[in-house]
């Protein structure tokens, strides 16, 4: 998902530069322990919510060309 901006996707491993306001997410203890999920989504980043639960922020698929944010 992110290997067409090349160098320049570093700063995402950089610095915390999303913002999340939503209530719906999938956490990570929750995508690891499906095994539906962990055949089907590679997770690529990970945050965390305001109260310090982390969960997937994006995925892609590991066969198609579909990805999830």
């Amino acid at each position: 998902m992110f290997a067409p901006l090349g160098e320049a996707a570093k700063v995402f491993e950089t610095y915390p530069i999303t913002f999340n306001a939503h209530n719906c997410m999938i956490l990570l203890k929750t995508f690891l322990n499906n095994d539906g999920l962990r055949a089907f989504w590679k997770p690529i980043t990970l945050s965390t919510d305001g109260i310090g639960k982390t969960f997937v922020s994006a995925m892609e698929a590991y066969n198609y060309p579909f990805f999830g944010v």
